[in-house]
């Protein structure tokens, strides 16, 4: 069950394009080196630009209710880091954050089990880096099986 909410969340974040306007005025668009899951290694990443880093942290479960195939509720938390190097300012990190936070607000998977409740945010600072958090709270009803 769990896996399958992982996924819905996963396939979301992958499925929505995560972009800023640079100085130039150009649209830059997050490549894929530039967007991390979970405990992906860093490897090929430009530390001189924005980055992110999408992880799903599930919570509690709960029995949700009393049959012989009872469905379950489980509760959970997805977080998006956004990463913006000293000295590039928050204007791309700020842009990333509203992007990500539009594409889960109110958002339902597609096979309408899996649901995002609410969207906060946090401001953290780094040595090389200002951090923005988006933390995502989500939930799920299914069967066990």
């Amino acid at each position: 069950m769990l896996d399958l909410d992982e996924q819905s969340l996963n396939d979301r974040f992958k499925s929505t394009a995560l972009s800023y306007v640079d100085g130039a005025g150009q649209t830059v668009t997050l490549s894929a080196t530039q967007r991390l899951l979970q405990n992906q290694p860093k490897i090929n990443l430009d530390e001189t630009k924005p980055w992110v880093r999408f992880t799903i942290s599930p919570g509690d479960s709960e029995q949700d209710t009393l049959e012989l195939n009872p469905a379950y509720k489980q509760l959970g938390t997805a977080y998006l880091q956004v990463f913006a190097p000293k000295g590039t300012g928050m204007g791309a990190a700020r842009q990333i954050r509203d992007k990500f936070a539009a594409a889960f607000r109110g958002w339902t998977s597609p096979d309408g089990y899996t649901s995002v409740d609410r969207i906060g945010y946090t401001t953290v600072d780094q040595d090389a880096y200002t951090q923005i958090n988006v933390t995502v709270s989500w939930e799920s009803n299914r069967k066990s099986n």
